[in-house]
Order: C-alpha cells, then structure tokens, then sequence
C-alpha cells in the first residue's frame, strides 16, 4: 500500500477517528487546500476547517460545504458525517468523518 498502513491498523484507528460521526459542532475557521499533499492530489482543491464543540473540545476535518448560492462562513452548524477518504493502492478503500454544513 502506498501509506504503509494496513488494513488492521486502519481498522484499529477506527475507534478514535468515528468518535466525531454525528457530532454537530460549529465551523471556528476554515482554508480552502489547494495543493494537496501525496496521495490526496485528486481531491485538491478542498475546505479544512477546525470544528468547536459544546464540550469545548476542538477538531480540524475536511469540510464538505455544499451549500447552495452561500458561502463558507464561521459559526456555521456542521455535523460529523462517513465519507471516502482514498483509495489506497490494493483496493483499501478508507472512510473517516468529514463535516458537512447543516
């Protein structure tokens, strides 16, 4: 695989990376990435955002906005949701959580 990572590590991961699946938080910044780094080049350009919620707690993400005639603002509501993150090399396809604006 083109990380290194295999696939029961990835699953290990799983824990700590779904925790935020659900989650409804509040958008505090955000930058549009338009060069990506190795292994991401397809998805360029995409939004990053760092995620505020109630408990305090913070979390940068990708942020999928798909908002119709709006922009990006802070203070938007986002909610943690499952997404395809890449495709490695033999045919791991690997998930994680995104926000998308709600």
């Amino acid at each position: 695989m083109g990380s290194g990572r295999s696939p029961v590590k990835i699953w290990r991961e799983a824990e700590k990376r779904y925790r935020y699946l659900g989650k409804i938080g509040r958008l505090v910044s955000f930058t549009k990435i338009r060069y990506a780094p190795a292994g991401f080049e397809k998805n360029a350009p995409y939004w990053v955002g760092m995620v505020k919620f109630r408990n305090g707690e913070k979390v940068t993400g990708q942020i999928k906005p798909k908002i119709k005639n709006k922009k990006l603002e802070t203070g938007m509501k986002v909610v943690g949701v499952l997404r395809k993150l890449k495709d490695e090399e033999k045919g791991v396809i690997e998930y994680g959580v995104k926000f998308k604006i709600i």
